[in-house]
Order: structure tokens, then sequence, then C-alpha cells
């Protein structure tokens, strides 16, 4: 480790002169304002609307809906605050263990500071539900193929389960 030794011209630290106080002017201290949340409505939308949707989400970034599906995969590997699911614009009931009319792959993360507000804790793989989202930037993610899946993804606000496919 190289270390700082006295020179001719350098004494070492203490003999740098010590900087001179100034006074500045105050800085302002802005008032709080009350924002309002990002959603405060969430619009509905049919099953043609939501894969219109899903084909190009950066069209739909940050707008607020109320969307429905069912949970494909809900393990560590999406962790306790994220679930994949094939979701729809509309609300189905399962049959023969899956619901046939809901079929786009989704991912879905809780929005804000990860404590399981949004219900997300409370759903499980084969769970049917009800979610309020703002969209997301589409998630890219690894298969266990190996190859590359991008699919619409879904800032999770409420989430409710209406029933299960299993």
């Amino acid at each position: 480790m190289a270390s700082i030794t006295p020179g001719p011209g350098n004494t070492g630290p203490s003999s740098a002169p010590a900087p001179s106080p100034t006074t500045a002017e105050p800085i302002p201290t802005p008032s709080p304002t009350q924002s309002e949340p990002a959603c405060s409505k969430f619009e509905k939308m049919s099953d043609r609307e939501f894969k219109l949707l899903a084909k190009n989400p950066y069209e739909h970034l940050g707008k607020c809906y109320r969307i429905y599906g069912y949970v494909t995969q809900a393990d560590s590997a999406t962790g306790s605050l994220s679930v994949r699911a094939n979701a729809c614009g509309e609300k189905h009931q399962p049959t023969y263990g899956f619901i046939s009319d809901c079929d786009t792959n989704s991912f879905f993360t809780e929005l804000g500071g990860g404590d399981g507000e949004s219900g997300i804790d409370n759903i499980v793989d084969g769970d049917a539900f009800e979610a309020d989202v703002e969209v997301g930037v589409p998630y890219t993610y690894t298969t266990t193929l190996g190859g590359q899946m991008t699919a619409p993804k879904f800032h999770l606000h409420k989430i409710t389960k209406y029933a299960t496919t299993k």
C-alpha cells in the first residue's frame, strides 16, 4: 500500500490550510403537497382489448386496469412478491382445471414496499384472481429450455382470489 511521505513542499496532511467558512443562502424547503395516487380508478376491458394491450404494452404504460387470470407459477423462482399467470380482460370461471379463454402469459409483481399489502402473499399456483394493476414495461426472462420469453408486466395494487383451478 502506498503512503504519503513528507518531502519538500509536502509536510503531510496537517500543513493544508483550513477551509474558510462561507455563508450561503438557506435553501428553501418546499412545502409538502398532497400528490394524487397514480391509479385512482381501474378501467375494465374486454378480452380483445386485453390482447391488444398485451400486443403493445408500451402504448398502455402507466395506465390502470382491472384484469383477471389464474396463477401458473408462484414459487421461489418468481419470489414471494411476484407471480406468473395467464391473464385476460374478462372474468371467467375455471373448467377442467384451467380457464380456456384466459391465455396471455403475464407477469405480476407487487407495487410499493414489498410488504404484501396488495394481497399477493395469499395467492398461490392455481388461484383464479381479480387484480387492480398498473401496466409496466414488458418482462423478459429465460425459460427452463434456455430460450427467452417476453410477457406483459403488471404492477399490483390489489389482487383477490375468486376461485381455484385445481
